[in-house]
């Protein structure tokens, strides 16, 4: 599509509803840095307030107005940002590594009997909405109702093999691993650290105490979610050693397998 139309181009997001595909590095930063131009509000939204879009559209979910953080521009943006701002500010990083590895290795605990299992709905939708409501201060019934919440909480577990987060203007240029998988601007995430420790942990422990562990199925056969949100399989299916039939690993060997998953 881009060789076709550019870094910008014209697409329906669904029947008779217009929008803009942005897919420059560049083209992104401008759009996320200028909030003034380019509203998050969606009370801006044309085709929305004169109801192109339908009431039971499935764009709304993700793309009505919502009274928080998200759905707001300029002052009222700052005012509700900076609770969050302050909240992760004062997150113990090494607390917080200890309380997602825990998560991790129970998850990972009720399932390796089997020898095998679905590594998306039984652990990677799992481990950022209790990891966060853990790091939070939240309880479990808090931490489920995140899980059931509409949000991108899953966008924050997809980048394991980047070291860079902050957004950089020389993108595009060949060889550069830029990302804007945390947006840029004023609605940048509030939570890149605690997401890339999140995200760390729990692929560092799968690998530690499934150190066999292999996709169940071949490759080119995963199927994958229609979203125009994020790019996720529909399932992971893997398998392992069942436990109690799996040499352990040592701690050299888990920090090994962790380096070479987090920078391969």
């Amino acid at each position: 599509m881009r060789e076709r139309y550019g870094n910008v181009a014209r697409v329906e997001l669904e029947p008779g509803v217009p929008g803009w595909l942005v897919m420059g590095y560049r083209e992104l930063l401008t759009i996320t840095r200028q909030e003034q131009v380019f509203s998050r509000d969606a009370r801006d939204w044309r085709d929305l307030t004169k109801e192109v879009v339908s009431p039971r559209s499935g764009l709304l979910p993700m793309m009505a107005r919502r009274p928080d953080v998200t759905g707001a521009d300029g002052p009222e943006h700052r005012r509700l940002r900076k609770p969050l701002d302050d909240g992760v500010a004062r997150i113990d990083q090494r607390r917080a590594q200890l309380q997602v590895e825990a998560l991790c290795t129970e998850l990972i605990e009720g399932f390796s009997r089997r020898g095998r299992a679905d590594l998306v709905d039984e652990y990677a939708t799992v481990v950022p909405s209790f990891s966060l409501a853990s790091l939070l201060g939240l309880g479990g019934e808090e931490g489920r109702e995140l899980l059931r919440a509409p949000t991108a909480l899953s966008a924050d577990s997809t980048d394991a093999a980047h070291d860079g987060d902050r957004p950089d203007d020389t993108a595009g240029e060949p060889g550069n691993r830029a990302h804007l998988v945390f947006s840029a601007g004023p609605h940048v995430c509030p939570a890149q650290i605690p997401a890339r420790l999140i995200n760390r942990t729990a692929v560092t422990t799968a690998f530690h105490l499934l150190p066999d562990m292999r996709l169940a199925v071949p490759a080119d056969q995963m199927a994958w979610r229609r979203s125009p949100w994020t790019r996720i399989p529909v399932s992971l299916p893997v398998e392992f050693s069942a436990a109690g039939t799996r040499p352990r690993r040592g701690p050299s060997s888990h920090r090994t397998v962790a380096d070479r998953t987090v920078r391969t």
